[in-house]
């Protein structure tokens, strides 16, 4: 289980999402894309994490959906074989915002089985799980390394849907739904307590959200 939802985390984000970072100088040194167009790039996909993120609130049930990862994977993986099909920047907006979303559910479903099935049957396990987020970062940071040695922008994109996809092929069979069939109904888990310290929580997203604003810049363009 750590194994496959750590390839999950690793093609959905250090893939899908980051390997943007490696690819982007490539891209401006061989196509017309400039750092103002690069910002908007960023943007784009940054807002279809969001939206993804926002989907899998007002949608509870798609946090145990295996549908939903197996369809995101799909997808992204088709956004990585796509980017290089075009020069148009606002046809790359679109992919990285459609990369953006897709990212943002195969987390949200992978990050779920991890605390309801990883946290009761191996806890230890949790940190490695998640350390595939850093390992795919620094997969896709190597594989472009090793790309624009041999080939140009379009070649990196396409070694990333190739790594993508055999990181995403790992985490098919996950089952996300295992937890559901605890206990005596097939309803889902009751939802935990409200906390009572809701300034203490507000902090606590605040804190995050300072966090993501501070790194997010230095994550995408160093």
């Amino acid at each position: 289980m750590a194994a496959r939802t750590g390839a999950a985390l690793a093609g959905a984000m250090g893939v899908g999402r980051f390997v943007f970072t490696p690819v982007l100088p490539l891209m401006k040194a061989q196509t017309h894309l400039t750092s103002s167009g690069a910002s908007t790039l960023a943007t784009s996909n940054y807002l279809g994490y969001l939206v993804g993120a926002l989907v899998g609130i007002a949608a509870p049930s798609l946090s145990r959906a295996r549908l939903a990862l197996r369809v995101s994977g799909v997808v992204l993986v088709a956004t990585l074989v796509a980017m290089p099909l075009t020069q148009d920047l606002a046809a790359w907006m679109a992919i990285r915002g459609l990369a953006g979303v897709a990212s943002a559910v195969i987390f949200i479903v992978a990050g779920n089985t991890i605390l309801t099935e990883l946290t009761s049957s191996q806890p230890h396990m949790v940190g490695w799980a998640y350390g595939g987020v850093g390992a795919g970062v620094a997969l896709s940071g190597v594989l472009v390394a090793i790309v624009k040695t041999l080939s140009d922008w379009r070649a990196a994109w396409w070694a990333a849907a190739g790594l993508a996809a055999a990181l995403l092929a790992v985490a098919w069979t996950v089952d996300t739904t295992a937890s559901r069939t605890v206990g005596t109904t097939a309803d889902p888990l009751p939802s935990p307590p409200r906390p009572r310290h809701h300034r203490w929580f507000a902090l606590l997203a605040v804190s995050y959200f300072l966090e993501g604003a501070g790194y997010i810049v230095a994550g995408t363009f160093l």
